[in-house]
């Protein structure tokens, strides 16, 4: 389906592409996720996340993240056992979706450490989660616009999740196991 992409020196392979959309299938179907647009704030909620705002951090903090251009960030506390997402919430509603869907993937994904690959998986774990391939079908999604307006992505997670689900629908053959017990979340509706 997909090419393997090296990224930072590592290599994103088809394999890890599969296990990636396995695990958002595992997240659809824990949650029993049958709706479009998703909302990535319950999502967290039902993950048992803490989802904090950057307009409640300290200025400073708040400062150093947006330096580090980082509109995210996950982290889990020792003191309390719960994981903690940060957002920035001075972003487009897209963009906060997009972000917290990243850092859900982080600690879905069992992300120890930053990296370049860490950061290209939880990406496409987001734009997987946001806009899944067999569920664009459904909507009978024909172009980046019909994703954008289906899902509530922004227009460039919305072009890219459009080239992904062209790529399947060209090369995706028979649906794998996983997308079938995805679509079958889809067929109560």
């Amino acid at each position: 389906m997909f090419d393997e992409d090296k990224v930072g020196g590592a290599l994103l392979t088809k394999k890890k592409y599969a296990h990636i959309e396995k695990k958002v299938v595992d997240l659809y179907v824990e949650l029993d996720l049958s709706e479009h647009p998703l909302n990535p704030f319950a999502i967290a909620k039902y993950c048992g996340y803490v989802v904090v705002p950057y307009s409640l951090l300290h200025n400073e903090a708040v400062e150093l993240l947006r330096e580090k251009e980082m509109d995210g960030i996950s982290y889990f506390n020792q003191a309390d056992n719960l994981y903690y997402i940060g957002y920035d919430d001075s972003e487009v509603v897209s963009r906060q979706y997009f972000t917290i869907m990243h850092e859900i993937g982080h600690i879905r994904l069992g992300h120890k450490e930053d990296s370049a690959l860490a950061d290209k998986e939880a990406d496409y774990f987001a734009a997987y989660s946001l806009a899944p391939s067999p569920i664009m079908e459904i909507y009978e999604c024909e172009d980046f616009v019909d994703i954008k307006l289906s899902f509530g992505v922004s227009e460039s997670c919305a072009v890219r999740c459009f080239d992904r689900f062209i790529k399947w629908e060209l090369y995706g053959g028979k649906l794998k196991d996983y997308e079938k017990r995805l679509l079958k979340l889809f067929e109560k509706n």
